[in-house]
């Protein structure tokens, strides 16, 4: 018989967190499960561990990718794989509460709705030690949220919870893109889905040096947020409204600024009011000693 909910980890030399990781699926609430690990390409004997943890509980399973391919390619092996109605994720250096899929579940029904639920999220160290929160407040809306995704994003992609069906209909994950691809592939589930938003702490975000949002520079990272900032905004830009239409077009041009690919300011930013406006924002903030960053846009 099919598990209700099919958990994908994928995994690359998490060796450190791995245990903790599949032990807190392990615990849940919520029993009826299955935990597809997909290894990609790891060296550091990280696989060997999930085999390990495996060969005790019949509800997990490694998978082992013939070389290293990326997160993408792993999510989607995973997916390929998953036998769940509903489809959850957990990246293997990351701790899900203990009712996690119990609470998603029971927003998403019997798995008939056609909608995207995510929850609100916390911060660890390396060592399991809560942080604290950021400062600043994250998305927290229920609805077509596809404009607010769009210019703001989810802080933690991994804490999404759907109808196996759902992602299929979207397609896979696209592994061309060396960051962001979880971003993008909420992207395409928003613009087609509604998001239910579940105020509870479920997922808990390791923080640490080394981690992926550590290793990827800043310019790399912005790079690929405008590159899948633009990408969207044009698929959509017949169904966005004009508040929406501006605040992409800003946000797009700082993140531009923060990759420090001038050519593409100069090339997309002057063709809009709103570029030659923060254009020359950024010539007053360079003069005042700002370095030319871009200004923070609202």
């Amino acid at each position: 018989m099919a598990p209700r909910v099919s958990v994908i980890m994928p995994n690359y030399n998490k060796r450190r967190y791995i245990s903790e990781a599949v032990r807190s699926v392990l615990s849940q609430t919520l029993e009826d499960f299955e935990l597809l690990v997909v290894d990609d390409g790891s060296t550091d004997g990280s696989a060997r561990t999930a085999e390990e943890l495996a060969s005790c509980d019949h509800r997990v399973e490694v998978l082992r990718l013939k070389r290293h391919s990326g997160a993408s390619a792993a999510r989607n092996a995973g997916l390929e794989r998953a036998k769940g109605k509903l489809v959850s994720f957990l990246d293997s250096d990351d701790l899900l509460a203990r009712t996690k899929l119990e609470r998603q579940v029971s927003e998403l029904g019997e798995g008939d709705r056609d909608q995207v639920v995510y929850c609100d999220w916390s911060r660890v160290d390396g060592n399991g030690t809560a942080l604290k929160p950021f400062k600043r407040d994250h998305l927290k809306k229920s609805g077509m949220i596809f404009p607010d995704l769009l210019i703001y994003g989810l802080p933690v992609n991994a804490s999404i919870m759907a109808r196996r069906e759902c992602f299929r209909s979207v397609g896979a994950y696209d592994e061309s893109i060396a960051w962001g691809e979880d971003h993008d592939m909420l992207l395409r589930l928003a613009a087609r889905y509604p998001f239910r938003y579940v105020d509870e702490k479920l997922y808990a975000y390791r923080v640490y040096e080394g981690n992926t949002f550590s290793t990827v520079p800043r310019a790399t990272r912005f790079h690929f947020k405008a590159v899948l900032l633009e990408r969207h905004m044009n698929l959509q830009w017949e169904g966005l409204d004009r508040v929406t239409r501006r605040r992409a077009r800003r946000r797009l041009l700082s993140y531009y600024s923060a990759a420090g690919e001038n050519g593409k300011l100069l090339g997309s930013g002057m063709k809009s009011v709103d570029g030659i406006k923060f254009l020359g924002r950024m010539v007053i903030n360079a003069g005042k000693g700002y370095g030319g960053q871009a200004p923070k846009v609202h």
